[in-house]
């Protein structure tokens, strides 16, 4: 039997990833919510090269830093950078669960100030961009807000 045949299939599998964004802005004082945006963000052609290359059983390095920036451009998958970088740090958190993993960032309310936030990214140490996002409502930065970002990555078959 030709290796051709041995790797068709009568059943389709497709591995499927579910990047859901979360931002809320909090006042700085008390912690309290005052606004939420949720949307989808773009995995970039390089964040699908690092799954690929984890899957051939390279290194590619972890999801570590984020990063926002003050620019409105629509995510491209030929992106490798966000368009106007403010700020980049550490992740704050992350949390696996079954089929997920939530990635997190706490903006401090001494941090970015004087500058409206319009674009966030996810990367590796080693500066590569997994996926970016661009807020449909812009946050003007001041001293009375913080920002905290959550990613929820999910793995799904379908």
């Amino acid at each position: 039997m030709s290796g051709a045949r041995l790797l068709r299939s009568t059943r389709r599998e497709r591995l499927g990833l579910g990047v859901n964004v979360c931002v809320d802005v909090l006042e700085a004082r008390t912690g309290r919510r005052l606004s939420r945006e949720r949307g989808h963000n773009l995995t970039v052609n390089a964040g699908l090269n690092l799954l690929r290359d984890f899957l051939a059983n390279e290194a590619p390095g972890s999801l570590t830093h984020f990063a926002i920036g003050t620019d409105a451009t629509a995510p491209a998958s030929t992106d490798t950078q966000l368009v106007a970088e403010l700020l980049r740090d550490q992740l704050t958190a992350r949390v696996k669960t079954d089929l997920a993993v939530t990635l997190s960032y706490y903006l401090a309310a001494n941090q970015g100030n004087g500058n409206t936030l319009r674009e966030a990214g996810l990367f590796t140490a080693a500066n590569t961009l997994f996926a970016r996002y661009v807020l449909s409502s812009p946050i003007t930065k001041t001293g009375s807000i913080a920002v905290r970002w959550t990613w929820q990555l999910t793995l799904s078959v379908a």
